[in-house]
Formats: structure tokens, sequence, C-alpha cells
């Protein structure tokens, strides 16, 4: 099986003192290779990268309707430099020609969004994409729960009963 971890080097980590110094440096893809002495390979990405960050939730998903599309997608997160981030983007991870680019997700006109969320959590389930918690600003967490249609390219907010 394959797995797949997202990280980063960034330094601020190291250098808490100095946050306000700190530059974004790359954010990498890396996937475990499923052979008999399995190694990280570096996916280089095509284009302009994402935004360095962390606290930003992940998922996976294959495409029902075409079998050799796998996706990750990324929501939110926090940036040292911008805060608590509101984008929403994917990466094909088996692309045919080798090359790695990230897309914002598409958005139906008007659609609801999440918006800025770190610490929240997603999972995929059957062409839908479920989003829950996480924080909205530095005092504001949530409980709410939202689900985006990969098919409809929409996000709606959830009301789960009891």
């Amino acid at each position: 099986s394959k797995h797949i971890e997202l990280f980063s080097d960034n330094q601020a980590s190291k250098h808490h003192s100095h946050l306000e110094e700190h530059r974004p440096d790359k954010l990498s893809l890396s996937t475990l290779q499923p052979i008999a002495n399995p190694k990280w390979a570096e996916c280089k990405v095509l284009g302009k990268n994402i935004l360095i960050r962390s606290y930003a939730s992940a998922c996976v998903c294959d495409d029902e309707y075409l079998s050799s599309i796998t996706r990750l997608y990324i929501y939110g997160g926090l940036q040292i430099l911008t805060g608590i981030l509101s984008d929403f983007h994917r990466i094909n991870l088996n692309p045919s020609n080798g090359k790695f680019e990230w897309h914002e997700v598409p958005l139906k006109a008007g659609s609801l969004t999440p918006g800025p969320r770190a610490k929240h959590s997603m999972v995929h389930y059957k062409r839908k994409i479920y989003l829950f918690g996480g924080i909205s600003s530095s005092t504001e967490y949530s409980n709410k729960m939202f689900c985006y249609d990969i098919a409809s390219q929409n996000w709606q907010e959830l009301h789960p009963k009891n």
C-alpha cells in the first residue's frame, strides 16, 4: 500500500524567538514506494507551489469514475506570516506526464465555504469530502461540519442530529 506524508523544512519551529524573520520554505510531497526496500522520493512540483502551512487537513480521493486519478486535497491551515488560511487545493498523485501540479479546487459560484480553518479534520467518503471542527481564529473554536461534493463542486454546512 502507499503512504503519503506532507512535510516542510520549516525552520521556524527550531527558532521560536525569531518567527518574525521566518521566510516560507518549500512544501514537499513524498510518497512511500510499495517495493521490498521502500524509500522516500520527492515529488517535484511544477509551477507555483502552495503556501507552506501547519495544522492543515488533507485527504486522498480515488476517483471512482476515472480509475487512473488519485488526488490529494488540502484545506486551510496556519501560515506564520498570513494567519489561518481558507484555501482549498488538490494535486494529482499519479500524473500521466510525471509532473505534479497544485490546482485550486473548483467551487460553484456563490458556494458557501468553511472559511478560515486550522487544526481541523477532513475525510473522503463516496465522492464527498467531510471537514469537521478546528479553529477559525486564535479564540474561536468550532464543532461545525461541512461537506464538499466533488461532482457538484459545492460546500454545504451539515447539521448532525444528536
